[in-house]
């Protein structure tokens, strides 16, 4: 997507300084329009009530509007004034874009955990999660601009088409890994003829209860989404059909791939066996028991070796979408 010309070399002085004040000057303007639009007050909630979750939340919006900018200052132009008109265009095509998204950010948290009602209670785990979404949009976003060579016209339609696409698989693959029901917090059997599916958790239910293992686990299932998919819609563009396949199949790889590594961390590193001496029915047999699996990790709440499973597949993700980009 762009010329391999760094905007601070040579004649393109000006144009990346002109580019990086317009994308300064859009930052505390999209923190202002946050807090004309949204139902809560900034102040009051930050720094009257201490909303830690809250401010968790302003703050991922921030970042994630910076990550949308970011290609935005490295873009160049033929001439120092279309790098500076392209860069005014993107400075406020990006936090437009991410505005129009958060009606969709507020509606995934809505259905998965339980509505806003919890960042106004402080609960961190969804504050977390929410924000990260803006992460993950911002992220798709900046990376779907294609620069000036391609006209403005079909530029702003690449970024229209492949943000939403972005955007709708991380929401709808988030959405579907969210609904999985395969923790179950207590071992003993149910005596009440309950079906075993209908005792378990999903994710989506145990972040909106607080626990950090799950939180945890959203966070890296969201990371790794934008992640691959921001770089299957950064490649350079030739024509539709390649790029939607190139897309998709980008798409596919990543997670097959976060599935695998998953399943092999679960299955193969993080186990711990616990060796049973003298069965009563079969002296002298040795049986084990796992006591350490993603399963149990979640349900015991234990940080440490879900932040282990998470650094395995952020490192997975992160290979992949190099090879993809």
């Amino acid at each position: 997507m762009n010329s391999g010309i760094h905007p601070f070399h040579g004649h393109y002085t000006w144009g990346g300084l002109a580019a990086l004040a317009c994308c300064a000057v859009v930052v505390p303007a999209f923190w202002a329009l946050l807090n004309i639009l949204s139902p809560w007050d900034d102040h009051r909630e930050m720094f009257k009530q201490h909303n830690a979750g809250f401010a968790i939340v302003r703050c991922f919006q921030l970042l994630g509007l910076a990550f949308g900018l970011a290609p935005v200052i490295g873009m160049t132009g033929s001439t120092q004034g279309q790098h500076v008109l392209w860069a005014a265009a993107d400075a406020v095509w990006v936090p437009m874009l991410l505005l129009a998204s958060t009606p969709i950010i507020s509606r995934v948290v809505r259905h998965a955990h339980g509505g806003l009602n919890s960042i106004r209670d402080n609960s961190v785990p969804v504050s977390l999660v929410y924000g990260m979404f803006y992460l993950g949009y911002g992220q798709i976003i900046g990376a779907t601009l294609p620069g000036p060579g391609l006209g403005l016209v079909k530029t702003y339609l690449i970024s229209v088409v492949f943000g939403l696409l972005g955007i709708v698989c991380l929401t709808l693959i988030y959405l579907a890994a969210m609904s999985i029901r395969a923790f179950k917090l207590e071992e003993q059997p149910s005596d009440d003829g309950l079906n075993a599916d209908a005792q378990k958790l999903s994710l989506a239910q145990l972040v909106r209860d607080g626990n950090w293992p799950a939180t945890i686990g959203a966070m890296v299932i969201i990371y790794s989404l934008y992640t691959v998919i921001s770089s299957a819609v950064a490649g350079a563009f030739t024509n539709w059909g390649d790029a939607i396949v190139s897309f998709l199949v980008a798409v596919v790889i990543m997670l097959v791939l976060a599935a695998g590594t998953i399943w092999l961390v679960d299955r193969f590193v993080v186990v711990e066996v616990e060796e049973v001496q003298g069965d009563p029915d079969n002296p002298g047999v040795t049986t084990t028991k796992d006591l350490l699996n993603v399963r149990t990790v979640v349900r015991d709440g234990a940080v440490l070796p879900m932040a282990v499973i998470g650094a395995f597949v952020l490192a997975l993700v992160t290979l992949v979408a190099n090879v993809v980009m």
